[in-house]
C-alpha cells in the first residue's frame, strides 16, 4: 500500500522538481570528462524514467475524480490532448499507463496497479516507458491464452529482461512467448477469431497522399477478397493506363491482348482490384444512404483549381487527392463533387433541390469539412448537423446557424436553459472577431474563457497563425534590441551631460550658478542701494 500524502506534500515535491528540472537545464556540461559525460547521461536517464510513473498516477486520480467530465471534455483523453497538446496517440498510451501502472484508490485504500512490477521496475528508473509499453502489450496478448494467475511469471521475466534490453527486444520476447504458449498453432475458436479480426487504414501521408492499409482478415473476409482478386486483378484487367479504352473483364482475348502491354506488378494489380470492387459497390447503389445523404465521395475543390487542374482537393471524410483524380472522378459520377467560389462558399450543389436538408449538409460539409469542436480531427462523414444555438433555446434551422458535430461533442452541447450538467455551448462568432461567422466553442466549466474555433480541418489557418506568432516573437526580439542598442548610444553619445545640465539649472529658486553670481555682486555693491542724490516725490533726481 502505498502512503497517502498531504496536499502540501505533493505540491512541494513538484515544486522541488520544477527547481531542479530547471537549475539542470540550465547548467552547462561542456566542462565534464568523458567518463562524467556517461556517468551523467545514465543518471539522468534513469531520474526520466522515474517521470511517467507520477504522470500516470495523475492521470488515473484525473480518471477516477471524473476530471474530464468535471471540465466538459468527453474523456480523459481529449482532456489531455486538449490541456497538455500531447498527440492522440501519446495520450491513449498516458491512459493506458495510467489504467495499468498506477495505483487505484478505492474505498479509502491503495490497491496496487495491474502488472505491479512493471510500475516497480518504473518506479525505480530500470526501465522506460517504451519498455513498459511493450510490455503491456505482450501481456496483454498471451493473456488471451493464459489465465490471469500465470502472466505474473511473464510479467516477471519481461521486466528482468528489459533492465538489460532494448523496448524492440521485449516486443522480440513476446512474440516469442506467444508462439511458446500455442506451439501447435491449433485451430482458432470463434472467439479468438472475433478477437483477432482487424483493418487498419493509416493516415495520408502529407508527400505523396498515399495510405498503409493493414490488418487480419478473418477466414471469411479472405475468402471474399480472393474471390475478387482472382477476378479483378489479374494482369491486363483494371489497368490505369487502358482507362481511356477499358478492357471488358469477359473478353478473354481483349484480356491477353492488354496483358501484354501490362507493366504493373501484383500488388499494384491488387491495388487496382480493390479501388475497382469499391467503385462497383458504390456505383451499385446497394450502401444507401449515410446521415441523410447518398453513400457516395464528396470532394470539394476551388473554381481556380478547377481552371488550373492543378493543387489538392479535399473529400467529406477528411481525405486529400491530387485535383487532376478528382475531376477524373466527377467525370464518373457528377454527384462526386462540390464546386466552391473563391471565397469557400457553396456555388453549385448538384441536383437536389435549394436549400432542402441534404443541400444544407453538403454545404457543410464543403465550407467545415469535420467537426467544428477546437482540436476535434473527425471528418464531415462522422458528424452530425448540431444547430449553434440549440433547438430548445428557439435555434433555427439555417444554413448560417448550423454547425458540423461529432456524435461525441454533440452530446456534450448544453442548453443555455441547463445550470447543471457540464458541457460546451456553441456560437456564431460575431463580424469583429478574426474568425467571423465560424463556430466558437466554450466550455461551460470556464464561462469566463474565450470561444474557440477548430483549426484541424483548416490548416491554412494555423499556417497562419505560425507565421503570426514568428512575427510576433521576431518583433518582440527587434524592438528589444533597438532599446538597448538606442540606450548604448545615448551612453556613449551624450554620458552625463543632462545630469550636468540639470545640477547647473535645477537649483530651489533657479539656477545656483546665477544665484551665486548675483549674490556676489550685491555684496560688492551694497552701498548703492539708496541713490546719492536727493530724489523727489516721484522718484526722479530733485534739480535743486
Amino acid at each position: 500500500m502505498v502512503p497517502t500524502s498531504t496536499v502540501a506534500e505533493y505540491l512541494d515535491a513538484v515544486a522541488s522538481f520544477e527547481r531542479a528540472a530547471e537549475q539542470l537545464a540550465a547548467t552547462n556540461p561542456v566542462m565534464l570528462s568523458g567518463q562524467e559525460v556517461l556517468g551523467c547521461l545514465h543518471r539522468v536517464e534513469t531520474a526520466a524514467r522515474k517521470i511517467p510513473a507520477a504522470q500516470h498516477w495523475l492521470t488515473e486520480v484525473s480518471i477516477e475524480q471524473g476530471l474530464h467530465n468535471e471540465l466538459g471534455y468527453t474523456s480523459t483523453k481529449e482532456l489531455l490532448v486538449d490541456q497538455l497538446r500531447l498527440a492522440g496517440g501519446e495520450a491513449a498510451d498516458r491512459v493506458r499507463g495510467a489504467r495499468n501502472r498506477a495505483p487505484r484508490q478505492e474505498r479509502g485504500s491503495a490497491p496496487g496497479p495491474r502488472l505491479p512490477l512493471v510500475a516497480a521496475a518504473q518506479r525505480d528508473g530500470r526501465i522506460s516507458e517504451r519498455h513498459a509499453i511493450a510490455i503491456d502489450r505482450a501481456v496483454d496478448k498471451c493473456g488471451r491464452k493464459l489465465p490471469a494467475h500465470q502472466l505474473e511469471p511473464l510479467e516477471e521475466m519481461l521486466v528482468i529482461a528489459a533492465e538489460s534490453v532494448t523496448p524492440d527486444d521485449i516486443a522480440a520476447l513476446g512474440r516469442k512467448a506467444y508462439e511458446t504458449i500455442d506451439p501447435d498453432g491449433a485451430e482458432p475458436s470463434a472467439e479468438d477469431i472475433a478477437r483477432q479480426r482487424d483493418l487498419h487504414l493509416g493516415k495520408q501521408r502529407d508527400d505523396d497522399l498515399m495510405s498503409t492499409l493493414e490488418g487480419c482478415l478473418a477466414p471469411e473476409a479472405r475468402a471474399l477478397v480472393d474471390t475478387v482478386m482472382d477476378k479483378l486483378a489479374r494482369p491486363g484487367v483494371n489497368n490505369p493506363a487502358d482507362a481511356d479504352n477499358p478492357v471488358d473483364i469477359d473478353d478473354p482475348d481483349a484480356i491477353a491482348n492488354a496483358a501484354k502491354r501490362d507493366k504493373r506488378t501484383a500488388g499494384q494489380r491488387r491495388h487496382d482490384a480493390l479501388a475497382a470492387a469499391l467503385r462497383a459497390g458504390i456505383a451499385s447503389g446497394i450502401l444507401g444512404q449515410h446521415r441523410g445523404l447518398p453513400c457516395i465521395p464528396i470532394i470539394t475543390l476551388g473554381i481556380d483549381q478547377l481552371e488550373s487542374h492543378t493543387g489538392i482537393a479535399t473529400t467529406a471524410t477528411g481525405g486529400r487527392l491530387p485535383v487532376p483524380d478528382a475531376l477524373a472522378m466527377m467525370g464518373g459520377n457528377p454527384k462526386y463533387v462540390l464546386l466552391l467560389d473563391l471565397a469557400a462558399r457553396p456555388l453549385f450543389l448538384g441536383r437536389e433541390k435549394r436549400l432542402a436538408t441534404a443541400d444544407q449538409r453538403i454545404a457543410l460539409y464543403g465550407s467545415e469539412k469535420g467537426c467544428t469542436a477546437p482540436g476535434c480531427d473527425a471528418p464531415a462523414t462522422r458528424c452530425q448537423v448540431h444547430h449553434i444555438t440549440e433547438w430548445a433555446d428557439g435555434g433555427r434551422t439555417d444554413i448560417t446557424t448550423l454547425t458540423l458535430a461529432c456524435d461525441k461533442h454533440h452530446g456534450k452541447v448544453v442548453p443555455g436553459k441547463d445550470q447543471i450538467r457540464r458541457g460546451f455551448e456553441t456560437v456564431v462568432l460575431p463580424d469583429h472577431n478574426q474568425y467571423p461567422g465560424r463556430t466558437g466553442w466554450r466550455r461551460t466549466a470556464d464561462p469566463a474563457g474565450d470561444y474557440r474555433v477548430n483549426h484541424t480541418h483548416h490548416t491554412h489557418e494555423l499556417y497562419q497563425q505560425a507565421q503570426e506568432h514568428h512575427r510576433q516573437r521576431h518583433q518582440a526580439y527587434a524592438d528589444a534590441w533597438r532599446a538597448e542598442d538606442e540606450r548604448a548610444l545615448y551612453r556613449d553619445l551624450v554620458g552625463t551631460i543632462h545630469d550636468d545640465i540639470a545640477a547647473i539649472l535645477d537649483g530651489p529658486n533657479g539656477p545656483p550658478t546665477l544665484e551665486t553670481l548675483l549674490s556676489e555682486h550685491d555684496d560688492d555693491n551694497h552701498w548703492r542701494t539708496e541713490p546719492p542724490w536727493p530724489m523727489d516725490a516721484a522718484g526722479h533726481r530733485d534739480a535743486a
